[in-house]
């Protein structure tokens, strides 16, 4: 047998055992992590999909029909998740198995693509382990409802990874694999419109043809990326043709008259955003102190890394620019979404993870001063940080899941004890949830028997998505819920999902005898609170006829005397620009995002106030952005001298140098009716450093 028989044999059998060592690591790594919990409950979100698996009888109507009212177009990752329905029921193992499943072909992607284009097969192993345990990944594949991202991700991998496979061996079949999957990959979430972007970015760095200039290299490729432009045109064709438009939730949209202010908002934040949690992961390990040291950690890791490097930045390797690249092209979605990584940011930065990973990888190259060893061990100990934090934020998914599960658990017990206490058609409404409960009646209609149908399950203190049932139209209870619904979210010829704000809960008694209120404690665990609502509404009737309380309470701030009530406590002063803008109140000035007034001391029983008026201009501004369009008001009690908690409501501002008549109306949120005696108000006007004039603050009585 020949030397290089030999050789080639021993290369082999070395590439099998570096695929079989990636494998099993990312594959150890990942059931060390998150198989302990696979049969956690299901959270939030996950029950509007498990609700479209059990009520959705057409599954082809998904890729034709426009069933989210102008919001989403993602046939295929939903169909993936009806048809999960449809095999594993509401046994959680089955999706969290799924999802586990391919966020570890993502992993192994990751591996293969890396090993593809630097022919290094240690480098794919750490990428691919990196991406696999990093807590943005592990936090995107333990919830069913980001199914669409990972299975999306899948696609985007499988596509380039076939590109590049079709550079390298030139074969056609390996192209046509290409467009295929990438047609998958659009029709999962729209975010992966960014693919032709990324195959452009791969093919200028690693494209398999050699040529004298990058514009030679271009010219040859683009023949073969106009096919994907032109899959892509005809997806956002058919979307558009389904949805009636582009969809997508209004602060996504861009237009060209607020671009310019829209960038300068949320570009610095989606910058500090999207890296801060690639590197920092926004996770708590066990205390704030630790969460310092390791944010000091990382940030001195990658600094002396880069600082370390022996020649100028324009010299660093193909796979530092390329992983650069990757992170500003999976951002592109983003661009107008900033406020939601403080959110929900896991999701959103789970495909530029692939990029995170590669630049990772290009930090262990010779030419950095630091041995490779040495930056390899560094790299070792972060994956092991990653690890822990990725556990404990399993152990509090867990907690939070199981928690729902006592509540459906609870709920089913009771209504089963008491049938004659709560028949067919009754409204529960409860009070004391946390703000991932506005899927309650969602969560209950998913996994109870089709008898709890005609019941309701409505928060008394936020909005809440509902199902509505078509035969069951026509009941006392449908009439009902019909006065309080504010929006369809997803319909059908048999069912619809809709949203509604939570009704004034003492006329809601008035008007139905039966409805049930519920006070949640914990640990599954409600407190029954009808009787006091019902004693809350008795006693309103009696202060409604009380002349004393029929008064209006007002504070008009072109006066001196009532200005100077009001004191101007938090980041808010008096303008030294004084020149009459229209009236003769005075102008302030917010310094900076969390400016507020506080009113003087007052004694109003709260059940004597349907609404609080203010009356405010604010400068005209081109665009404001989502997390600045609302002011808030606060109180006190006489039971409670401290701000916040519950006691707050919200109210939408507009800023077109024009005044504007906001009514707030505390008088039908509960928190306000169960007050007691109000004894103070403060006002939250904006959010952000402005100017701004405020007309007057009225406490309106009912009737007036």
């Amino acid at each position: 047998m020949s030397d290089k028989v030999i050789e080639s044999q021993s290369i082999k059998k070395e590439g099998r055992g570096s695929w079989i060592i990636g494998f099993s690591v990312i594959l150890v790594l990942l059931v060390g992590i998150q198989g302990w919990a696979l049969r956690r409950y299901f959270f939030c979100e996950d029950f509007y999909f498990l609700s479209l698996g059990r009520f959705i009888k057409d599954l082809w109507s998904l890729f034709y029909s426009d069933m989210f009212h102008g919001f989403w177009f993602r046939p295929l990752g939903y169909f993936s998740m009806t048809i999960n329905f449809w095999i594993s029921g509401l046994n959680p193992l089955g999706y969290h198995l799924i999802d586990l499943s391919l966020h570890f072909f993502n992993s192994i992607l990751v591996f293969s693509l890396i090993n593809l284009f630097s022919h290094d097969k240690k480098k794919g192993i750490i990428a691919g382990v990196c991406f696999a345990i990093h807590p943005v990944c592990i936090q995107t594949s333990v919830r069913f409802v980001y199914r669409v991202d990972i299975l999306g991700t899948l696609f985007c991998l499988t596509t380039i990874w076939y590109f590049a496979k079709f550079r390298l061996k030139a074969k056609n079949k390996f192209y046509l694999f290409a467009l295929f999957f990438a047609g998958l990959s659009f029709l999962c979430k729209e975010t992966m419109i960014i693919l032709p972007l990324l195959i452009i970015a791969y093919d200028q760095w690693w494209g398999g043809r050699r040529f004298y200039s990058a514009k030679a290299k271009l010219v040859d490729g683009v023949k073969l990326y106009i096919p994907f432009f032109l899959l892509l045109a005809i997806f956002l064709g058919w979307r558009w043709y389904v949805l009636g438009g582009w969809g997508g939730y209004e602060f996504q949209r861009i237009t060209l008259s607020s671009f310019f202010p829209q960038m300068s908002y949320h570009l610095p934040r989606l910058f500090y955003n999207v890296f801060y949690n690639m590197i920092y992961s926004n996770y708590s390990i066990m205390s704030e102190g630790r969460d310092l040291i390791f944010a000091g950690f990382t940030l001195i890791f990658f600094l002396l890394l880069i600082l370390s490097y022996r020649r100028r930045i324009i010299t660093l390797n193909k796979e530092f620019f390329f992983g650069l690249t990757w992170i500003l092209i999976t951002i592109i979605p983003l661009v107008n979404s900033s406020h939601l990584l403080k959110i929900e940011g896991d999701r959103y930065l789970y495909l530029p993870m692939v990029g995170f990973c590669i630049l990772l990888i290009s930090l262990l190259e010779e030419k950095f001063s630091i041995r490779r060893k040495t930056s390899t061990g560094l790299l070792f100990l972060l994956i092991i940080i990653y690890c822990l934090i990725s556990i404990k934020e399993n152990i509090i998914w867990k907690s939070r899941c199981d928690e729902n599960k006592r509540i459906v658990s609870s709920m089913e017990n009771l209504i089963r004890g008491n049938p004659s206490r709560f028949p067919p058609g009754s409204i529960f409404y409860f009070l004391g949830m946390d703000n991932y409960s506005f899927f309650f009646d969602v969560m209950f209609k998913s996994v109870l028997p089709e008898s709890f149908h005609e019941y309701y399950f409505i928060l008394g203190d936020q909005p809440t998505f509902i199902w509505r049932f078509k035969h069951l139209e026509g009941t006392g209870s449908s009439e009902r819920i019909s006065r309080i619904s504010e929006s369809v979210f997803f319909a059908d010829e048999r069912n619809s999902m809709e949203s509604v704000n939570p009704p004034d809960l003492l006329d809601a008694l008035i008007t139905d005898k039966n409805a049930i209120f519920f006070e949640y404690l914990s640990q599954g665990r409600f407190r029954e609170i009808t009787q006091q609502i019902r004693s809350l509404a008795q006693k309103r009737e009696e202060l409604r006829r009380a002349e004393e309380y029929s008064k209006v309470l007002a504070w008009d701030f072109s006066q001196k005397r009532d200005l100077g009530q009001w004191e101007l406590a938090n980041q808010v002063m008096l303008s030294a620009d004084q020149e009459n803008m229209g009236i003769s109140s005075p102008i302030l000035r917010a310094t900076g995002e969390d400016p507020y007034l506080i009113g003087p001391e007052i004694r109003v029983p709260s059940l004597t106030v349907e609404m609080i008026v203010i009356r405010m201009r604010l400068p005209r501004l081109t665009y404001l952005p989502p997390p600045r369009r609302n002011g808030e008001i606060f109180w006190m009690t006489e039971d409670d001298q401290t701000w916040g908690g519950r006691k707050h409501l919200s109210f939408p501002v507009i800023a077109d140098s024009e005044f504007h008549t906001y009514q707030v109306p505390v008088g039908s949120n509960i928190y306000w009716q169960m007050g007691g005696v109000i004894t103070r108000l403060r006002l939250d006007p904006v959010s952000f450093p402005t100017k701004m004039q405020i007309g007057y603050i009225s406490l309106i009585p009912y009737g007036e």
